[in-house]
């Protein structure tokens, strides 16, 4: 028999992790890339905000770790995403480092620039003290000097040539003591400063002892070294904005343009400086689609015990679906990201024409988005049955090719301000009412002619009471004008109580089916006519209510 040789076999797939190990062995770490990132862009929600950071970074072949400091603590990681039109971005993740080992050197030198600023002060005080000091003595001196003088008046022996030379001596030192005490005074003001500010860097950085940062690690990989540009965007609360509108009217009501603003106020952590920014329309709060409705259970008590019931319950009902996950963090795709252009399915986004700042301090910040001229639709508008005062309105019609989000406004005539208003959702193409005031170049009377009671029938006796007016309108303007009338007329709420008009020297206006029923619901009679320049439109208008004899009326006095 042969021999049997043995052969140790190594499984091939063992062999090459054992080579790769030993090549990554031999091969050093490379060291991350730190890079500093700036905000490049920002869109902001109705209670959120999306922030785009931006860096350049140098890379070298093969995978390299970006480490971007500086983020927000309170930022979403779930929502980071990160892009590059140069290298491929294999992953990004967040960190947190605790800044005291990385302070400590700083902190250190701190604190001996803050023990030197002390020592200085110490100094400079104890300088200031000898100059007092010594202008007191001098004080002394003269004092006692003065005395001897005066001996030498009463006639004593004293030699008053030399109290006159020490006297000079002293004003002399005393001119150099005082200047040398306002000198040392300054020295103490100035080292006293200076120790303040280096007390105030040694309470930085011995408080970012304590500190965390949020740091941004991305991982990308490149098949030859060069220079690359980094985009991170990730999602922050503690953001809002809503829209403010001011409604310019000219002064001769010929034009009208509508402003709109975005005040913004946030507090997430960072500023933002000089940097392009967005507001939109769209309500990531509310989810993307509606909620489905549960079933309305109605049931008769039962004498089960109350546990039972519950147990019914919870098998009757079934559990509502779970809210939808805006940001998923495992959906690698940056399109939930993309910055939603100004119109794009049913969300509008307004771009601010120049670069915004709005501090994280939650104070509201202005930021400019638009000018839209609107063409208007003036009328004067009188209701003399309730005012003897004429407003101008205006119908605006929304023509600026998309839909607006409610929020406050602004109405000026001219450069007067007239008064606020709201403004409710504003589709396109819908109009609104805007109200621009009272208008005394326009007057308006109401006349009553006729106020009787009488009654009428053959049989059975009917009150009969009747009314007419008659309103001028008066237009003092030297331009002719739409006006819109309104007055009323009762509106009974019982079969017996009959209304009916009996004079209509103009016609009403013929409205939209809507608007007339409203108005018949409300009693109310409504013309619409023009009035020239310098000239005056009268109408005249009555009517009568008939009831049972016996019955009281009520609500009929004006």
């Amino acid at each position: 028999m042969h021999p049997t040789h043995r052969v140790s076999r190594i499984p091939f797939a063992l062999t090459a992790a054992a080579l790769a190990g030993a090549v990554f062995a031999a091969s050093p770490a490379r060291a991350d890339t730190v890079a500093e990132s700036r905000i490049t862009g920002v869109t902001v929600y109705e209670d959120r905000a999306i922030v785009e950071r931006t860096a350049t970074v140098t890379v070298g072949s093969g995978t390299t770790r970006i480490v971007l400091p500086g983020f927000p603590s309170g930022f979403d990681p779930n929502s980071l995403r990160a892009r590059s039109g140069q290298v491929r971005v294999m992953g990004v993740d967040t960190e947190r480092v605790h800044l005291a080992k990385e302070s400590l050197p700083d902190a250190d030198a701190a604190r001996k620039a803050w023990d030197a600023a002390k020592r200085a002060v110490l100094i400079a005080t104890m300088d200031a003290d000898d100059a007092k000091d010594a202008w007191d003595r001098l004080k002394s001196i003269r004092a006692a000097a003065a005395a001897k003088g005066a001996e030498a008046l009463a006639g004593h022996s004293t030699d008053v040539k030399a109290i006159d030379a020490m006297l000079d001596l002293v004003d002399e030192k005393g001119r150099a003591s005082r200047r040398r005490i306002v000198e040392t005074q300054t020295a103490v003001e100035t080292a006293t400063s200076a120790e303040d500010a280096a007390r105030r860097t040694f309470e930085d950085y011995a408080a970012s002892a304590q500190r965390e940062e949020t740091r941004v690690v991305v991982t990308v990989t490149a098949q030859e070294a060069g220079q690359a540009t980094l985009a991170v965007k990730y999602m922050v609360g503690n953001a809002r904005w809503e829209p403010v509108y001011d409604v310019r009217v000219s002064d001769d009501f010929s034009a009208t343009s509508l402003e709109m603003t975005a005040v913004v106020s946030q507090q997430t952590g960072e500023d933002w400086s000089g940097v392009p920014l967005e507001v939109t329309t769209a309500q990531p709060a509310a989810g993307a689609s509606p909620p489905e409705p549960n079933p309305w259970i109605v049931d008769l008590q039962s004498n089960e015990p109350r546990g039972a019931e519950r147990e019914m319950a919870r098998r009757a009902v079934p559990a509502a679906p779970a809210l939808k996950v805006l940001y998923d963090s495992k959906d690698k795709d940056d399109a939930g990201f993309i910055a939603p252009v100004r119109r794009s399915g049913v969300v509008v986004a307004f771009s601010a024409p120049l670069p915004a700042n709005v501090k994280s301090d939650g104070q509201a910040s202005r930021v400019a988005l638009g000018r839209f001229d609107l063409p208007p639709d003036v009328r004067w508008t009188a209701f003399p049955k309730a005012t003897d005062k004429v407003y101008v309105t205006t119908k605006l019609k929304n023509t600026t090719g998309q839909a607006l989000p409610g929020g406050n406004a602004r109405v000026f005539v001219g450069p007067d301000f007239v008064g606020p208003m709201s403004v409710a959702d504003w589709g396109m193409d819908k109009e609104i009412d805007v109200g621009l005031g009272v208008d005394r170049e326009v007057e308006v009377t109401r006349e009553s002619l006729k106020n009787e009671r009488s009654t009428e029938g053959v049989f059975s006796k009917d009150t009969v009471f009747e009314r007419e007016y008659r309103i001028t309108f008066k237009n003092h303007r030297d331009r002719a004008i739409d006006v819109r009338l309104l007055d009323q007329v009762p509106v009974s709420q019982d079969e017996e109580l009959k209304v009916e008009t009996t004079t209509m020297s103009t016609p009403p206006a013929k409205l939209p089916d809507r608007d007339a029923e409203t108005n018949r619901a409300r009693g109310v009679i409504e013309w619409r006519f023009n009035v020239a320049a310098k000239q005056e439109f009268d109408l005249r208008f009555g009517f009568r209510v008939n009831h049972p004899k016996g019955r009281v009326i009520i609500g009929y006095d004006e």
